[in-house]
């Protein structure tokens, strides 16, 4: 379950409050606010939207009666599953929100950077911008994901990269842009 699961924290079991990727955020706030006056690294691993498809209601409500993008001819497509996934991005998207107006609020938005990534395409048959396969294929749908970095003031905003890149570029980038020595 997503609402209140069973947890480790700093290998000790321990319940969550609410649903998950609401107190995943509430934990990484607290942590960033507790770190805000030295230099912290804050990994908050969204796991959504993935099965089980168990959102909030206010989230889901906004999508209830939504008629999802239709699929290539002969595609099948379990709607309710479509519209919890919609509503789960939804609230990835409210609490990224809210992980930004936390760093704003403290003055630590320009000397902090962001990255907004995931690991793979839907897991379900719904329409994924046109790609060609799902999460498990090597098709470009199955493996092309967004990857966003945000450092004002020292990456251009709108800036787009186009050579491919994968998960194993991430510690000598991010050690690069923190002049860190590996």
């Amino acid at each position: 379950t997503y609402f209140d699961p069973p947890l480790e924290h700093n290998g000790r079991p321990v319940n969550g409050k609410g649903f998950l990727i609401d107190d995943l955020t509430a934990r990484a706030l607290s942590f960033i606010e507790a770190n805000k006056d030295r230099p912290f690294f804050c990994y908050l691993p969204f796991n959504t939207p993935h099965s089980p498809m168990q959102v909030p209601d206010s989230f889901y409500s906004k999508f209830a009666a939504l008629e999802p993008q239709p699929l290539e001819e002969g595609a099948k497509q379990e709607v309710p599953f479509t519209r919890a996934a919609l509503a789960m991005c939804e609230n990835i998207d409210w609490n990224v929100g809210r992980v930004l107006e936390r760093l704003a609020s403290l003055g630590l938005a320009e000397n902090t950077i962001v990255i907004y990534f995931s690991d793979n395409g839907p897991n379900s048959r719904r329409w994924n911008g046109g790609m060609k396969g799902i999460k498990g294929s090597t098709d470009e749908g199955g493996v092309r994901v967004p990857f966003l970095i945000r450092w004002p003031g020292q990456i251009p905003a709108g800036r787009r990269i186009p050579q491919i890149a994968g998960a194993i570029d991430l510690l000598p980038t991010l050690a690069d842009l923190a002049a860190l020595e590996l």
